[in-house]
């Protein structure tokens, strides 16, 4: 219902099931995506911050609590929510990236980098992650290593359009605009999927 434009709906059927099962935290976290896609920070921080409570092993739930606290530019306290996620979870790449991004706001490049290759090493196959560490190379004006991951990545995942994209954008903000579209006319030759390339 939330992603059909119906969130008055989707936020009672959510209430509703919280109240009918208080203690199932599939419900719980639902009702507390909704909040954060509202930007309602404060009621999403306290709703993620019981869920993690009653169980610290939800990686999901411990992402979308560093991401709310990042939202709410807490970012000390989003760090720390994170490592005691991390303590829990070792092995939970969607924290890590989170942290990546916390870092990355406070322009904390290299720390940046540093979570996303913990992610990378746990599941290298991971496109998304992939895309992230090539974004984050984008955002230090490391284009060098930015293009030189993005076109691993590439090599991995020919039809991905999305690292594709990410090529592109490295291009375009070390100002190689015929590059740029050069990545993107073989991208959309090859990739199945190629809308986000067209924008």
């Amino acid at each position: 219902l939330h992603w059909l434009g119906r969130s008055a709906d989707a936020e009672r059927a959510t209430t509703e099931a919280v109240e009918r099962q208080p203690f199932n935290l599939d419900a719980r976290k639902n009702w507390c995506d909704i909040l954060t896609d509202e930007a309602r920070y404060d009621e999403a921080r306290a709703g993620y911050e019981r869920i993690v409570q009653t169980n610290p092993y939800l990686p999901d739930a411990q992402a979308q609590y560093v991401y709310v606290l990042q939202q709410m530019c807490r970012y000390r306290a989003a760090e720390q929510e994170a490592a005691k996620a991390l303590r829990f979870v070792p092995t939970a790449t969607v924290v890590h990236v989170q942290l990546g991004v916390v870092y990355r706001i406070q322009k904390r490049h290299d720390d940046a980098l540093s979570a996303y290759n913990k992610a990378l090493a746990i599941a290298p196959k991971q496109i998304w992650i992939l895309t992230y560490l090539s974004a984050e190379f984008r955002f230090s004006h490391r284009f060098m290593e930015a293009e030189q991951a993005a076109r691993s990545a590439v090599e991995r995942f020919p039809k991905d359009a999305a690292i594709r994209e990410q090529l592109a954008l490295v291009y375009l903000a070390a100002n190689r605009e015929d590059d740029a579209i050069a990545a993107l006319t073989d991208g959309i030759a090859r990739c199945p999927n190629p809308q986000s390339l067209l924008r």
